[in-house]
């Protein structure tokens, strides 16, 4: 058997900071319900799917415990299969170590301290789905909330080559307080709403953007130096001055200068640069220096 590029997409979730959809789950698959990537769906098919900690894996799982190239997964027949590469700390069925056997709906797996759940009927499928909704979204804008936006970048500073340009953008509303003071909570949360979704129409498929609390929103930009970022944020900036009603934002702007960058420090600098747009009369992009 073959193990290479899947044909079809092995995973299946929210894209990151849109909302969880509302449709049929046809395939069987594995739910993460304890480690990196909680709540994350490997859907399962005919074409094998590599699970590892190696960035060429199908489904990549960041967790030192758990191999490079740990298993894999496929169907066949009706019939779903799974088998050990030899790992590490081998992969654990219901309590038992295996090298290959065949999933039943319930099974429980065990990848180091990577817990996953086999299921194939769509209710439980979607009920899974559901619940990742209400651990990763933001009620009000759906958007990732803040815990779930920063395991993210984490995750995603921790895989980067060091050569690799990435940004993060913090953006607040402006003046956000007189909204709720002068035509009241409601139309608040319109305006919240509102700034979301055009915030969500201007991801790419690798971007992410979530809600750091109250009138605050972050976004991560994999790929994009501190010029181009600069450009996607005054489009961005653009877009919401045109919406209808007073409302504008302020955008801060940082990049990972050097591969010792942590998120918390480009976050720092964001906000930073954040605070200069507010001080240079709101309505604006600063980058960090």
């Amino acid at each position: 058997m073959n193990f290479g590029r899947r044909g079809r997409p092995a995973e299946t979730v929210p894209p990151l900071g849109r909302p969880v959809p509302g449709r049929d789950v046809p395939d069987p698959c594995l739910v993460v319900i304890a480690g990196p990537r909680l709540g994350h769906c490997i859907h399962v098919h005919e074409v094998p799917v590599v699970i590892g900690r190696d960035p060429g894996a199908d489904f990549q799982i960041t967790d030192p415990s758990v191999s490079r190239l740990h298993c894999t997964i496929w169907q066949d027949a009706g019939r779903i299969h799974l088998r050990d590469f030899g790992s590490k700390n081998g992969t654990v069925v219901n309590g038992r170590r295996v090298d290959h056997t065949t999933l039943r709906e319930g099974d429980q797996l065990v990848l180091g301290d990577v817990v996953l759940k086999f299921v194939s009927g769509q209710l439980e499928s979607r009920y899974h789905q559901a619940l990742f909704g209400l651990a990763t979204l933001d009620t009000l804008t759906q958007l990732l909330n803040r815990r779930q936006f920063r395991i993210l970048l984490d995750e995603h500073v921790g895989t980067l080559a060091p050569e690799a340009p990435f940004s993060v953008v913090i953006i607040d509303v402006d003046r956000f307080k007189q909204v709720n003071d002068v035509l009241g909570h409601d139309a608040g949360d319109r305006v919240l709403r509102a700034i979301a979704m055009t915030i969500r129409r201007h991801l790419r498929p690798d971007d992410a953007a979530g809600r750091l609390g109250g009138d605050e929103f972050a976004v991560m930009l994999p790929g994009m130096d501190l010029d181009a970022a600069a450009a996607w944020a005054e489009s961005l900036r653009a877009a919401i001055a045109a919406l209808p009603g007073p409302v504008s934002i302020s955008i801060g702007l940082a990049e990972r200068r050097d591969p010792t960058d942590t998120p918390t420090l480009m976050l720092h600098s964001a906000d930073m640069a954040l605070l200069r747009a507010k001080k240079d009369g709101r309505d604006t992009v600063r980058r960090s220096p």
